[in-house]
C-alpha cells in the first residue's frame, strides 16, 4: 500500500512538472529542440515578461505576481540562474513594461498604476546586482489608459511609451527623460475603439515600429506605424479567420525579422503561426499550426540562445 502511495505521489509529481512546461527553440514555427526545463518557473506567476539585463544579446526573465506585488529575476545563458531574492516592491501596479529608456539595449522597468500618473521607474545595477527604482513623475497621462507599451516611434536608439484607452480610441506617446519625468511628445490621436491587445513589432529590419491592434471579439486587426512620432495607417480592418486567446509575436523563421505571429487560443489548447508579408496581410506558415501541446497560460517569446529564430516559454500554473 505504501509503495502503491509513493509510485502515485511520484507519478503526480512528475505530471504537475511536466505541465509547468519549459523554454524551447522554434523552427520554421514548430516546436524545437528543449533549451531549459520548468524547475527555475515554479509558482503563481501573473505575468512573465523577457528582457535584457545585459547587451549579451540574450533574453532574461522577469516573473512578476501582481497580487502579492513580488518579483522574481532570472538570468538566461548556458542556464538559468536567479539573479537575486525575490523583490518585494512597495507599491500597487496595473501596467509594467520593459524598456530600453537609454538606447544602450539594457532594459529598464517601468510601473504604472491604473490612472499612469503614479509609477516607477527601476534601473538594473550590475555592481549591485539588483534593480534600483526611482519615483517616475508623470504630468499628462490620457483619460482611462487600458494599455501601455513599449515601441519605436523615431529612429533613435532609445525605446518610448504608447498610451492607449480601449474606451476612447484614444492614444498618445511618451518618453522618460533622465529626471524620471512622463513627457508627452505628441499630441493624442485616435486609433479606434475596442482593440484588447496592441503589439509592437517590426518587420522591416530598421528602427521604427509597426503597431499591430487586435480584437479578438470581432476578429479583426489594425496595422499602423510612425514617422518621426506621427502615426500612419497602412491597413485599417482586416479579418482574421480563427478566433484567439491571445498573440505571441517574435522571429519565429519566416525571415521577415520580428514579423511571425502565433495566435493562440487556450480553450482549444491550439496555435495557429502566421507572417505579415510586405502589404501588412497575415499569411500562414508552411505548416500553419504549431505543435505547442497543452492549454499554456502564457506563451513568452525571447531569444534564449544564439539560433537566429527566437525561442518560446511555455508556463502552466
Amino acid at each position: 500500500m505504501k509503495l502503491l502511495l509513493k509510485i502515485s505521489f511520484l507519478l503526480i509529481s512528475i505530471t504537475l512538472y511536466a505541465q509547468n512546461g519549459g523554454i524551447y527553440e522554434i523552427n520554421s514555427g514548430r516546436k524545437g529542440v528543449k533549451l531549459f526545463d520548468s524547475g527555475n518557473f515554479r509558482g503563481k506567476w501573473s505575468e512573465i515578461i523577457s528582457l535584457n539585463l545585459n547587451n549579451d544579446g540574450l533574453s532574461d526573465l522577469m516573473l512578476i505576481n501582481h497580487n502579492k506585488t513580488k518579483l522574481k529575476m532570472l538570468s538566461v545563458k548556458d542556464k538559468i540562474t536567479k539573479v537575486n531574492s525575490d523583490i518585494e516592491m512597495n507599491f500597487l501596479w496595473n501596467f509594467v513594461n520593459a524598456v530600453d529608456l537609454n538606447g544602450d539595449k539594457i532594459s529598464e522597468i517601468v510601473f504604472m498604476d491604473s490612472s499612469c500618473v503614479n509609477g516607477r521607474v527601476c534601473s538594473y545595477s550590475t555592481s549591485e546586482n539588483k534593480y534600483i527604482c526611482d519615483t517616475l513623475k508623470s504630468l499628462s497621462a490620457i483619460e482611462n489608459p487600458s494599455h501601455v507599451i513599449a515601441l519605436r516611434t523615431d529612429k533613435s536608439d532609445s525605446e518610448k511609451l504608447l498610451m492607449y484607452s480601449s474606451k476612447s480610441g484614444i492614444a498618445a506617446v511618451y518618453m522618460v527623460d533622465q529626471g524620471n519625468n512622463l513627457v508627452k511628445i505628441t499630441d493624442e490621436f485616435n486609433l479606434q475603439k475596442g482593440f484588447d491587445q496592441l503589439i509592437a513589432t517590426n518587420t522591416n529590419g530598421d528602427k521604427i515600429s509597426e503597431l499591430m491592434l487586435l480584437n479578438k471579439k470581432k476578429q479583426f486587426y489594425k496595422l499602423v506605424t510612425f514617422k518621426e512620432n506621427n502615426v500612419n495607417t497602412i491597413l485599417d480592418s482586416v479579418k482574421v479567420s480563427i478566433k484567439w486567446d491571445n498573440v505571441i509575436n517574435g522571429n519565429f523563421g519566416s525571415g521577415r525579422s520580428q514579423g511571425d505571429f502565433i495566435f493562440n487560443s487556450k480553450s482549444s489548447g491550439k496555435q495557429h503561426i502566421f507572417k505579415l508579408d510586405f502589404n501588412g496581410l497575415l499569411v500562414p506558415f508552411k505548416y500553419p499550426t504549431c505543435n505547442l501541446g497543452a492549454k499554456w497560460d502564457m506563451i513568452v517569446p525571447g531569444k534564449f540562445s544564439y539560433n537566429y529564430t527566437d525561442g518560446i516559454l511555455l508556463y502552466k500554473n
